[in-house]
């Protein structure tokens, strides 16, 4: 079990560490994704930065590491139960039982924080409308009812139970040939 919460707190950690340090990045991406052909780096750079000065490119990075810090974490802890029900008796999990431990976790994650994820891109691309996370789910509720804090989700989960799925596949595959090549060398 306190394997289980090491790996919850490392994961919610490194989620929101991860998602403040690229949010300018993303805040970009997400403009030029919701813009037209005239929305390039370089435009909706300059307008983010009209917007606000340098905190403009965090604009809405609270809602992205709220939500990527127990994505994360979510992702970690659900992982390590997959894995631990889908091994056998004797130690041994499948190819195939360890091939179900990413999307089962994936989805689990995804589907627990996907609201904040829709707030996020909501609060990144209208930022005047949707000035908090607060305003911004009374809001969407409210205009277009529950349903619309998972607006997008089943393309979201089209994209990412075969993403987590190879991910974790690989993941344990090479973390097992480098354990049992490097047998008494620690892995970190």
């Amino acid at each position: 079990m306190k394997q289980r919460g090491n790996a919850f707190v490392a994961g919610f950690i490194a989620g929101i560490v991860a998602r403040v340090s690229v949010a300018p990045l993303d805040r970009i991406k997400v403009l030029c994704q919701a813009g037209g052909k005239e929305d390039h780096i370089v435009s909706v750079t300059k307008r983010i930065w009209k917007e606000g000065g340098i905190k403009a490119f965090w604009h809405a990075s609270s809602t992205g590491a709220i939500s990527h810090g127990p994505k994360t974490a979510i992702k970690f802890l659900t992982q390590n139960f997959f894995k631990s029900i889908l091994t056998s008796s004797d130690g041994h999990i499948s190819p195939l039982m360890l091939s179900l431990v990413g999307p089962l976790s994936g989805a689990v994650s995804e589907t627990v924080v996907y609201p904040l994820d829709v707030a996020y891109v909501r609060r990144s691309t209208h930022p005047t409308r949707y000035p908090s996370l607060l305003q911004t789910f009374s809001k969407m509720i409210h205009d277009e009812g529950f349903g619309s804090l998972y607006s997008g989700w089943i393309p979201n989960m089209i994209g990412i139970l075969p993403y987590q799925g190879i991910h974790y596949f690989c993941y344990e595959g090479l973390r097992e040939l480098y354990l049992n090549s490097h047998e008494k060398v620690p892995m970190y």
